[in-house]
């Protein structure tokens, strides 16, 4: 299945290992999963020192003294490595919930059919009991 629009590189790539079936809400978590892979791309290349500028927030203050004019500048930095912990944190319990629901759907038992209906648990106990019973 080709991935999403929008995606990166790496959340293409992971998207397609996933493998997830659209409309579902595995589909719904692996893509969030992949954006936030992405996102880890983009703040790991922001650590690295490309697009500091961007996470610099700069204000300057003058203080209008007579004859001494003072300037203050402060200079800011968003806080890009907590927020890559946190986005790592994020991804890591994402695929953690996938790895649950894909193995939970494969753990499901296929309904038993009879005259096309799927049976109840119930009933299937039932059915069962009767066969020791029987045996």
């Amino acid at each position: 299945m080709a991935a999403p629009k929008g995606l990166g590189e790496r959340g293409s790539t992971l998207w397609k290992s996933l493998g997830v079936k659209a409309g579902t809400p595995a589909a719904v978590l692996a893509l969030e999963a992949c954006r936030a892979a992405d996102r880890l791309d983009e703040l790991d290349r922001i650590i690295a020192g490309k697009g500091v500028l961007e996470l610099m927030r700069f204000r300057l203050e003058v203080e209008d003294v007579i004859d001494d004019p003072r300037a203050t500048v402060t200079v800011k930095f968003d806080s890009v490595l907590g927020e890559a912990r946190q986005q790592q944190g994020n991804l890591r319990q994402m695929l953690v919930s996938l790895a649950g629901m894909t193995q939970a759907a494969a753990d499901k038992p296929a309904p038993t059919l009879a005259d096309d209906k799927p049976k109840s648990s119930v009933d299937e106990f039932t059915a069962r009991r009767r066969r020791r019973e029987g045996a």
